[in-house]
């Protein structure tokens, strides 16, 4: 399922651009706060759990392509028919080959999230769908990299290495498409994105000796600083609950550059600001140019230059650092979805 990765994040968004509210939108939350760790770390539970998830995401991914109206949806949902296809075929060889028995019918809890997102339409089961998709694909994110450090079979655990970055650029791709098609996700995304960077900034003016990263660090601080301040007056008029959290992509990149040191740290950190930048300036864009809530549009319009001047300083930076061989370990994760 790696060569999945040869698919480019520009080419699936390729033709992407409002409102149903964001707490009656069907979800997994009670999913999400399962035991992840002893799921993950026992390989013959995970098997299964993963098994169950491809097929739950296969049936409502076949469910948008009939519903969806967005294109980048649609798209979406394709790939994930032929991605979590693939992976469950691999997980059928791994389970006769381990005597592992697999379910053959989805979970009731998956049963009755394909009930009541056939129940939406238009904007409104699009919307629903990529927020799912971002919550399914956070908890896939967190077993799997689990499964791949602390797996108790070293099939399975190689299995969900080779996996994780696909799931990686799905949960990328879904939170990006949300943020394009859904004004108060979009605010939503720049917040818990701003939040991440102030952090993983914070961790490289400890971290790096270089000036120019150090600088763009500090710069990173101020401005995400005052934008995330922006976006919390915004968030309070519109009443849109801002999340507390940082996301579980964000927090594997923190941890993977936090064993870093020297060129490989400022390599890995100017990548991961390219790719982080490029998704928020997507997000923006289609904001800006055709978002359904007037202030969040030109709240988006606002801050989109300023956005695109932080991924062309980063993409500078970037290809001025010459990295040592330990990059290779951060590159196959999410380092390699830029690369």
């Amino acid at each position: 399922m790696k060569k999945i990765l040869a698919i480019t994040f520009t080419a699936l968004l390729a033709n992407g651009a409002g409102s149903a509210d964001i707490n009656d939108v069907p979800s997994v939350r009670s999913d999400l706060a399962m035991n992840t760790s002893s799921t993950a770390a026992d390989s013959r539970n995970f098997l299964i759990s993963a098994y169950q998830d491809g097929v739950a995401e296969i049936a409502l991914s076949r469910l948008a392509l009939q519903k969806a109206v967005d294109d980048n949806v649609k798209k979406f949902a394709q790939r994930m028919i032929d991605d979590h296809t693939q992976a469950n075929n691999e997980i059928t060889q791994l389970a006769q080959a381990k005597n592992i028995p697999l379910p053959t019918v989805a979970s009731a809890a998956d049963q009755e999230t394909l009930q009541n997102m056939s129940n939406l339409s238009g904007i409104d089961f699009d919307r629903a769908y990529m927020r799912h998709n971002v919550m399914v694909h956070e908890k896939d994110v967190s077993l799997f990299r689990e499964q791949a450090i602390a797996g108790t079979d070293s099939d399975i655990k190689t299995f969900a290495a080779n996996t994780l970055p696909a799931l990686q650029l799905h949960l990328l791709s879904a939170k990006t498409i949300g943020g394009m098609i859904d004004p108060a996700v979009f605010l939503m995304n720049a917040f818990q994105d701003g939040k991440a960077e102030i952090q993983l900034s914070t961790l490289a003016l400890q971290k790096s000796s270089n000036t120019e990263v150090r600088q763009f660090a500090q710069k990173m601080i101020n401005e995400h600083t005052q934008v995330n301040n922006e976006i919390t007056q915004l968030a309070q008029a519109e009443d849109i609950t801002l999340p507390v959290d940082i996301p579980v992509e964000h927090k594997a990149a923190y941890d993977d550059m936090s064993k870093m040191s020297g060129a490989d740290f400022d390599k890995a950190y100017m990548n991961y600001n390219v790719l982080v930048h490029a998704v928020g300036v997507t997000q923006a864009t289609a904001q800006a140019r055709s978002g359904t809530d007037a202030d969040i549009k030109a709240f988006a319009a606002k801050t989109l230059p300023a956005l695109s001047m932080h991924l062309q300083m980063a993409r500078d930076i970037y290809e001025r650092i010459e990295p040592g061989l330990l990059l290779e370990a951060f590159q196959d994760g999410m380092g390699e979805i830029l690369l």
